[in-house]
């Protein structure tokens, strides 16, 4: 029976590669090497037939340790009967839940008028939200309410459809929306 030898990269041999193609350090861990000349450590493995990669990151942040650490890792999950991959994204998505439960959703309003400024043509734009959001949405969310950036983009969309109705009723030379809405 033949053995499959394992940690055949050493740092030194990791720095000094640069050909085209993976190098293989034994245990599903591999050594990419693009044509650009980046280097990024991957776990590969085969999954229902297929050959799955799996990133562990790049050598100018990822060690050759560390890179042996996350394999490690990632055939353990496979033992047990766990996509490594799955496990990773499943990760990530918890960490993003709960950046979104950190801020409350006046913080997460004030990052979305940021991040969508750029984007508006006119400068009354961003000006025109803040006071929809003042107007409509703020009275009717706790301050100290958390919530995702999903109810803030749904709330601003509806909150601006009426407010649009009222001033193009108000154009036309209708009543327009003179009052709040009702609370709840």
């Amino acid at each position: 029976m033949v053995s499959r030898k394992s940690n055949r990269l050493t740092a030194r041999m990791v720095e000094q590669l640069k050909g085209l193609g993976y190098y293989g350090d034994g245990g599903g861990l591999v050594l990419r090497v693009a044509d650009s000349g980046s280097k990024v450590w991957l776990f590969r493995y085969k999954s229902h037939g297929r050959v799955r990669e799996m990133g562990l990151g790049p050598i100018r942040d990822v060690s050759l340790a560390e890179a042996r650490e996350g394999a490690r890792e990632a055939r353990r999950l496979r033992r047990v009967g766990v996509d490594p991959i799955d496990a990773k994204r499943q990760r990530q998505a918890a960490a993003r839940l709960d950046a979104t439960k950190m801020i409350t959703f006046s913080q997460c309003a004030a990052a979305y008028i940021e991040n969508h400024r750029a984007a508006w043509t006119n400068g009354k734009h961003a000006a025109q939200w803040e006071a929809t959001l003042r107007t409509y949405a703020y009275p009717a969310k706790s301050p100290r309410r958390r919530a995702g950036c999903a109810d803030v983009s749904r709330l601003c969309w509806i909150s601006q459809k009426c407010v649009g109705i009222g001033l193009e009723r108000t154009r036309r030379g209708g009543k327009g929306i003179s009052r709040k809405p009702s609370q709840p």
